[in-house]
């Protein structure tokens, strides 16, 4: 995959994308702050590791016959599980009642399936792993991977100073698994290079895909913040400013992208 260019410094898109992160990191200084805070938002983590990457990484493998990339994908699996095992021990370790099963509208791949199957009449994990070309089938379930590890990557990144601030056992476990996501990233586009069919048809459904995410990402932030208000795991003041942000996003048509697929888009806008 050739390397896309920086979107323009000031476009709306990439002012959006300050404001949001601005306000991610805000809301996570107060969040992770706190025990109940922290086993929250790594139960998240935890099942965001686990979750449907599994049917992805099981369907791959039917089709995937190269020994090279067979190996790859059994690592990739591998870590995603031994993931999912550390944050889980993170929860454990902050002393407070299990926050329990994370809520399907709280999880991306879930809602990113719902939002191909809404905006184009087709959900990727139903229809098509497995359907038509299998060489294709392989290389879509990396561009859909490198989107989820994009996101994941970015999320980790903003989060790591401030666990290290308030959990450094955890902060360390954050920095081993910001290792391996990137390194995942070089399978996605290892995968990809070998099983796409050309340059110009794997743009065309990276950006499918980081449009999906965008929207389905917009949906999660929104189920999120009302999660945190309904459980009170915000100090006061910053829950009555984050209900209002909520409703603003709720009706934002700027969709959150990553900085890497912001840079990816061909439509950047000029600030207005």
């Amino acid at each position: 995959m050739k390397t896309v260019p920086t979107p323009r410094r000031f476009s709306r898109d990439s002012v959006a994308l300050f404001a949001r992160d601005s306000l991610a990191r805000r809301l996570h200084h107060d969040l992770l702050a706190t025990p109940v805070g922290r086993a929250h938002v790594l139960r998240q983590l935890a099942t965001a590791e686990s979750a449907d990457e599994a049917t992805i990484f099981d369907e791959v493998r039917k089709y995937c016959k190269d020994p090279e990339i067979e190996k790859l994908v059994k690592k990739h699996a591998e870590d995603e599980a031994r993931h999912a095992i550390l944050f889980e021990e993170c929860v454990s370790r902050q002393g407070v009642t299990d926050p329990g099963p994370v809520a399907d509208e709280l999880q991306v791949l879930k809602v990113l399936d719902k939002t191909l199957e809404k905006t184009e009449g087709r959900g990727f994990l139903a229809s098509e792993l497995g359907g038509g070309d299998t060489r294709e089938s392989v290389a879509k379930a990396y561009l859909l991977l490198q989107v989820v590890e994009e996101r994941a990557l970015h999320q980790f990144r903003q989060m790591a100073p401030i666990f290290a601030k308030y959990d450094p056992a955890t902060a360390e476990v954050l920095a081993t698994v910001i290792a391996d996501e990137e390194r995942h990233l070089k399978y996605c586009y290892a995968i990809v290079a070998r099983y796409a069919a050309d340059g110009a048809w794997a743009e065309t459904h990276l950006q499918r895909f980081r449009d999906a995410e965008a929207l389905a990402f917009r949906d999660v932030q929104g189920a999120n913040l009302t999660a945190l208000l309904d459980r009170n795991l915000l100090p006061v003041n910053t829950a009555r400013f984050f209900g209002i942000i909520s409703k603003l996003l709720r009706n934002s048509k700027m969709l959150p992208y990553t900085p890497t697929g912001l840079a990816g888009r061909t439509d950047v806008r000029k600030a207005a």
